[in-house]
């Protein structure tokens, strides 16, 4: 391993930081990136018969993360190649973040990961200083105009796609597509209203029930059973908050 980086909310101080919930979040950063998807690795190191899951998913930037559930602790692991990241290391050295819109992009990748705190647990000054620049001079990704308007679109077509599957009696469709379509994007945009004003905010409604006001969590919560009108004017209310957060992020 070239260097294992400490992320989120056990690196976060001032509000928001880790309780007894909270997982491990770390990043690796290896030449060997597939050896570590596989759970052969952290078996020696473990009490015996602690390991009750492992899964591997994708992450920001198309590499993969690692869950791994103990009995006493989770930890998620972000592996990315050491080749890739000697090769941001060269692109912020020559400047080209602030050159290449779509080189800034990739590196905010790195800044919604280690923008809210971060450790350097192994790597020594060359990566300390590497993070530390990134988060300085790239700012946190925005969803630009065009997008915003194609989320609300979206938010359209998938109330009409709920009102259809409803008319066809297919309850448990629509109620899927309300949380998967309309919640998500709903999530998105109050996330980004909120950085916009420079407020705290953390994707996928994380931390909403201490973030927002009460009318903000209003706005995002919805309640509905198995019940056709239920999912009905849940998905209403959904659709419409989505167009208002779409004209205050026109301003």
């Amino acid at each position: 391993m070239a260097a294992v980086i400490m992320f989120g909310s056990r690196t976060r101080e001032g509000g928001n930081e880790a309780d007894q919930y909270s997982d491990m979040d770390l990043q690796v950063i290896t030449s060997r990136p597939d050896e570590l998807t596989t759970p052969a690795w952290i078996i020696p190191v473990i009490k015996q018969g602690s390991l009750r899951a492992w899964a591997v998913r994708d992450a920001f930037g198309g590499v993969k993360k690692v869950s791994i559930l103990c009995d006493d602790d989770a930890i998620d692991l972000v592996i990315v190649p050491l080749k890739m990241m000697r090769k941001a290391r060269l692109l912020l050295t020559w400047g080209m973040h602030r050159r290449r819109p779509k080189i800034r992009r990739q590196f905010g990748d790195i800044v919604l990961t280690m923008g809210g705190g971060h450790r350097v647990i192994k790597g020594g000054n060359v990566w300390e200083n590497f993070f530390a620049r990134v988060v300085a001079e790239v700012p946190e990704p925005r969803i630009p105009a065009v997008e915003v308007e194609n989320l609300a679109a979206l938010a359209r077509v998938d109330l009409h796609s709920i009102e259809s599957k409803l008319a066809r009696g297919e309850l448990r469709a629509a109620q899927r597509w309300l949380h998967v379509g309309l919640m998500e994007t709903l999530f998105k945009l109050m996330h980004e209203l909120k950085r916009r004003r420079g407020e705290r905010s953390f994707h996928d409604a994380r931390r909403a029930e201490s973030t927002l006001t009460a009318l903000e969590l209003d706005q995002i919560s919805v309640s509905a059973s198995l019940d056709a009108a239920e999912i009905a004017e849940a998905a209403r209310k959904a659709a419409h908050t989505i167009q208002s957060l779409r004209d205050e992020l026109r301003g």
